[in-house]
């Protein structure tokens, strides 16, 4: 009995590692894009000013600066109330056709946010925009990683982007949009994952979940998620913790 009971606590370390993986791991490998998450200070409060051809130009000196946007990446964040638009800027290292194309999370207060995507480079004379399609009910789609299911939005498709050519890309609320909102920006590209982007993600796994990013209000079911799974975490290390000290006890003994 004794040997039987020292084989069911020797398993339980190797089973709480095989849980903790696949709490973290699975998620990550489910999603092919790296995330990042937008910056509260990378915002702006400048309105957009219109240019000779009536274009409307985006002051972007707070402009947030996306990595690697030659792979697959997935930017999460939030244009705030006092925001009338959010601008990140990035350059590709080579020639790359891609499509980006901006996802709202599915939840009853973003129901009305569909915002709009610009892609500017004023020292080419490109500017490429896009708008929320205005389908009723919207498309949708449920991605394992965020744990939360998301509205498609705004894309623009099979984009050329060229090395030494600094873009701008503007998340702004449509005229007849909700004025604020959460949202993530994704690149399709080559699916990598570095060490350093399985470190990074991890890392970013509960703010994207509990929905913060960007500044953003809590999610209330992401919060209970979190919360089950410290209590699990809290329960699995109690468990092994006690487990570790009846084998001393048995040694000793």
């Amino acid at each position: 009995m004794g040997r039987a009971h020292d084989l069911r606590t020797r398993r339980w370390p190797s089973a709480g590692a095989i849980l903790v993986a696949l709490l973290f791991a699975a998620p990550v490998s489910a999603f092919a894009h790296v995330p990042t998450i937008e910056p509260r200070e990378a915002t702006s409060s400048e309105l957009p000013s219109q240019t000779a051809g009536g274009m409307n130009s985006y002051p972007s000196q707070n402009a947030f600066v996306i990595e690697g946007p030659d792979e697959s990446r997935a930017i999460y964040g939030y244009l705030a109330p006092v925001q009338p638009y959010d601008a990140y800027t990035f350059q590709v290292t080579n020639t790359v056709t891609t499509t980006i194309e901006l996802i709202v999370p599915t939840r009853r207060e973003a129901a009305g946010f569909r915002p709009s995507l610009h892609l500017i480079a004023p020292s080419e004379g490109i500017r490429l925009d896009a708008q929320d399609p205005g389908r009723t009910p919207r498309a949708e789609f449920f991605e394992p990683f965020s744990l939360q299911s998301f509205w498609k939005g705004a894309t623009l498709q099979n984009v050329e982007l060229r090395p030494g050519v600094e873009y701008e890309l503007v998340v702004e609320a449509a005229s007849s949009s909700a004025r604020s909102g959460p949202y993530v920006i994704a690149f399709s590209g080559a699916e990598r994952f570095t060490p350093a982007d399985w470190l990074s993600s991890l890392k970013v796994l509960p703010t994207i979940w509990l929905g913060t990013y960007g500044g953003a209000p809590p999610r209330p079911i992401a919060m209970l998620v979190a919360a089950l799974l410290v209590v699990t975490a809290v329960a699995l290390l109690g468990r092994l913790s006690s487990n570790a000290r009846r084998r001393a006890a048995a040694r000793r003994g």
